[in-house]
């Protein structure tokens, strides 16, 4: 019987003692109540795993025990660099266990279904998570496209991006020896301006990335004379 009452401690109507076993995919996990006199709707249960042995016999088909003993808990399905671990990693019928999940710089990301498996030596049981891993993957090696030998001409604008791609972004480019009037812009890596002088430059750009890592790329840029 369950009854509502009042914060003074009197209590008010009897919501009625008609109730059973909740069950999950035919296990015990606790009891329940209706909460209404119409028997229409439950809201109060309790959980009452630690007792299955005993409720048990008296469910149909209940003469066979519940697991019992340790409970061996194990993850599959993890991607390449993923490892799982438990806390704790067995567990008696009822108890619970905290996963944990770690990834690596290398472990691609995408969204994994992961199996849960619990098993006590004689039988086992399964439930599947969703592993989401989101800016996974190995950075890979800072590289930088070598735009290869440029010809201009003095008084005529120029734009030669430059493109790096690899390590961590975000990156910044900088450049020595570049055509008398170029310049590069540190943060999109583009030679833009307008050659003022004829001459053979050997310029090299450089980029560096958020982790500091570089690369470079030598070339050279021939500026004629204007016609």
């Amino acid at each position: 019987m369950i009854c509502t009452g009042y914060a003074d401690g009197h209590a008010a109507a009897c919501q009625g003692d008609s109730g059973g076993p909740f069950l999950v995919g035919g296990t015990v996990v606790g009891v329940f109540s209706w909460m209404s006199t119409a028997c229409d709707w439950y809201a109060v249960y309790t959980r009452v795993s630690a007792y299955a042995a005993d409720i048990a016999p008296h469910l149909p088909g209940g003469n066979e025990p519940p697991p019992a003993g340790d409970i061996t808990l194990s993850a599959s399905g993890l991607p390449s660099g993923a490892t799982a671990s438990f806390a704790p990693g067995s567990i008696d019928v009822g108890g619970s266990s905290t996963l944990s999940v770690a990834t690596t710089a290398g472990t691609p990301a995408g969204t994994y279904a992961i199996t849960v498996t619990g098993n006590d030596g004689t039988s086992s049981a399964q439930t599947t998570l969703t592993l989401t891993v989101q800016g996974g993957g190995t950075p890979g090696i800072l590289t930088i496209t070598n735009p290869g030998v440029q010809t201009s001409y003095v008084g005529r604008p120029v734009s030669l991006p430059i493109a790096a791609s690899g390590g961590t972004t975000p990156y910044r480019f900088t450049a020595t020896g570049l055509p008398s009037g170029l310049s590069i812009n540190q943060s999109t890596g583009v030679v833009s301006g307008t050659p003022t002088t004829w001459q053979n430059a050997n310029p090299t750009v450089t980029v560096t990335d958020a982790a500091g890592r570089t690369a470079k790329a030598t070339f050279y840029w021939f500026i004629f004379p204007a016609y």
